[in-house]
């Protein structure tokens, strides 16, 4: 794209959202509801303001935070209840998880 005579490089979901849904209103950004920035599927996108695009952003991420932090405390447990179970000789059955 050229922009006052300079090439200029777009993202992917940008032209994708403009396409399916039009020029982008002033002063929203582009969305993506999936929540994977690569993506340019229209279907994922949305015009949201900027702050309602970083609260939602934060707000995954302290959920991604929180999943990983209790798979690690499950994979705790099971190691502790392996562990108990070989000590009382006790065939191992499979994961929890």
């Amino acid at each position: 794209m050229t922009i006052d005579g300079r090439q200029t490089t777009e993202y992917a979901h940008h032209v994708a959202y403009r396409w399916a849904y039009g020029a982008l209103p002033e002063g929203r950004v582009v969305h993506h509801i999936c929540g994977l920035r690569l993506c340019s599927n229209p279907e994922h996108l949305q015009a949201v303001d900027e702050v309602a695009n970083i609260l939602e952003m934060k707000e995954r991420l302290s959920l991604q935070r929180e999943i990983a932090a209790l798979k690690a405390a499950i994979a705790s447990l099971e190691a502790a209840l392996n562990e108990a179970n070989d000590r009382k000789g006790v065939a191992g059955d499979a994961p929890l998880a």
